[in-house]
């Protein structure tokens, strides 16, 4: 059940805006208004536990409160709503039969006075029963809860999508979880749960997707652990577990494989087939420490470790803690390198696979790193977007790049194409264009000689500013491709949608590309659809003269890779132009 806790507005309001906003709740509202015999009365009543009462706007207009709830509801009704026609507001949980109502006054003031008084009720039964469910027994339990119920109001104590509790109601109750497994010298596990395809799935079919998706993995963990467990939704992607094991410590590995084939399987909500990828991190008390703090750290910790390797499972152990620190220094370091402009841009040559000709060049960069010399990209990209510094250091690349390339025309070189990687944080940005546009003014770049690779999950992310970027980037002369196809959700009935020019094939259905493999079939298709839509296609990572005959063989424009050339910095990239504007020879077999 989802619990909803709203907020009821000072100033004016009206029944139909009321209707509206009430139509989709599991509550009761309602209007009074005064008469001027100073009895109170109802204009209107909403919301689905008004049809459970048994009654409607039109039964019980102008009625007082006792002529429609019971006694003790009523007279609680009455002698709150003359305090809300004086202007203050009340809330209070009334029980009726087996169901506990959250029940709220609040005066509608206008010109000065309270001309009526909107009410709520929510019911908040099945919280209560879960509140139960959580509760240890015993007097320390009680205590606590008495404790917690003064601290903390409801809404900010329950998650809105799944009636789970939030992350610092499930800390307070790990604490009291871990005193009763030392009490019972028992093992304690604690899981942080993260759904991985979240993200993809908000971006096909929309949040309103991803928060059934939430729904349903918290109804499967709350089936499959039958109440043992503790469960929390600590916010966004991820779940908290607390489950508590008797006997051999082994069987928590056994139960959470249990609980991951579960949620591996794809669901289906609302006729949408969702799949679910998730990952598992695991601290364990007592061995990894008896502070529930501590322990949920260690397992968000084992978390990005499950999430880094692709195991999607991890236990916490000290070399995790470790990692993690020489991460945060790594953040530090590259945060202040992209301050210092501490990069170097390489460039990578694409070729011709048909007469050996420079296409152009992709540009890569790396970090000059005062210890550890220079690193490459796949050390610190992820890290950069995952900080948002890559948007500084994508702006960086680009507006050195195009330096470079302008300097090298004023030198008489050809270095056709400069394609330049964009990343998803970059192309989101509102004055992403204007950026663009303005280097090419202040490097003096020919919009035409510039491509911009960006990723499939950079073109899904909002479809509606993708589009919108792509054309007006196009509209400029700039060429788009996308980078790395294949290993997204892209389709080319999708690609449709955009003035893309090129498709980049991602390396690893290179890797192993053979005549009469799988891989050839793929790339094959690829080419194809490419063609048809009116795309060139580049292949990366071509290292063998096997691998590049194949892609020949389909028609396949460009290759990039050490097949060629590594990538390299600007001056021997110069003298590779030189050197092929001098030189026709073609660096590598062209038969078909």
């Amino acid at each position: 059940m989802t619990y909803e806790s709203r907020h009821v507005p000072s100033k004016r309001t009206s029944n139909n805006s009321l209707r509206k906003r009430t139509s989709h709740l599991q509550n009761l509202m309602f209007c009074l208004q005064r008469m001027s015999n100073g009895e109170v009365v109802f204009t209107l009543s909403e919301g689905k536990l008004a049809k459970e009462f048994g009654f409607t706007t039109e039964q019980i207009y102008l009625k007082t409160p006792h002529q429609v709830f019971p006694p003790h509801m009523a007279t609680w009704i009455e002698k709150n709503a003359q305090k809300a026609f004086a202007g203050e507001n009340g809330n209070h949980e009334l029980t009726i039969g087996e169901r506990i109502l959250f029940t709220s006054l609040s005066p509608i003031w206008k010109n000065g006075q309270v001309v009526e008084v909107i009410g709520s009720s929510i019911d908040i039964t099945d919280a209560k029963r879960m509140e139960t469910q959580v509760r240890i027994i015993g007097e320390q339990w009680r205590e606590l809860n008495r404790d917690m119920r003064a601290q903390l109001e409801f809404h900010s104590s329950y998650d809105e999508w799944t009636g789970l509790p939030k992350r610092r109601l499930f800390t307070n109750l790990l604490s009291l979880a871990i005193k009763r497994a030392e009490q019972s010298r028992s093992v304690l596990a604690v899981v942080v749960l993260k759904i991985d395809s979240l993200d993809s799935i908000n971006e096909l079919w929309g949040y309103e997707a991803g928060d059934l998706l939430l729904q349903k993995v918290a109804t499967i963990l709350m089936e499959k652990t039958k109440g043992d467990a503790i469960i929390s939704r600590l916010g966004g992607h991820e779940f908290g577990l607390a489950l508590p094991i008797s006997g051999d410590p082994k069987r928590i590995y056994d139960s959470l494989l249990q609980v991951r084939d579960l949620l591996s399987l794809s669901i289906l909500c609302n006729e949408l087939e969702l799949e679910i990828i998730t990952s598992f991190g695991v601290s364990l008390y007592p061995n990894n420490g008896d502070q529930s703090e501590l322990l949920l750290k260690q397992a968000h910790i084992a978390l990005s470790r499950a999430r880094e390797t692709g195991s999607g499972f991890e236990y916490y152990h000290m070399e995790m803690k470790r990692d993690a620190q020489k991460r945060m220094v790594m953040v530090r370091e590259l945060r202040k390198a992209v301050e210092d402009l501490h990069f170097l841009p390489y460039y990578q040559p694409q070729y011709s696979l048909h007469n050996g000709n420079i296409l152009g060049m992709e540009v890569l960069v790396r970090w000059k790193h005062q210890d550890r010399g220079m690193i490459g990209p796949g050390e610190f990209i992820q890290l950069a977007e995952e900080t948002g510094l890559i948007v500084p250091l994508g702006e960086w690349v680009l507006r050195t790049a195009c330096m470079q390339w302008k300097e090298w025309r004023n030198k008489g070189l050809s270095p056709g194409k400069l394609a330049v990687n964009v990343s998803a944080k970059q192309f989101q940005q509102n004055d992403f264009v204007h950026k663009v546009e303005s280097i090419l003014e202040e490097t003096g770049m020919d919009s035409q000689s510039l491509e911009l690779e960006i990723t499939e999950s950079a073109a899904m992310y909002d479809t509606d500013k993708a589009v919108a970027n792509i054309h007006a980037l196009s509209d400029l002369g700039i060429a788009i491709s996308i980078d790395d196809f294949g290993t997204g959700y892209l389709s080319f009935g999708y690609l449709k949608k955009f003035p893309i020019q090129k498709l980049k094939i991602e390396r690893s259905f290179v890797r192993d590309l053979r005549a009469d493999s799988d891989n050839e079939a793929i790339v094959s298709t690829i080419i194809t659809m490419a063609h048809k839509l009116g795309m060139s296609v580049v292949a990366e990572g071509v290292e063998t003269e096997e691998q590049a005959q194949v892609l020949r063989t389909h028609r396949c424009e460009g290759g990039q890779g050490y097949l060629f050339h590594q990538p390299m910095p600007a001056q021997d990239m110069e003298k590779l132009l030189k050197s092929n504007m001098n030189n026709r020879n073609v660096p590598f077999n062209t038969a078909t």
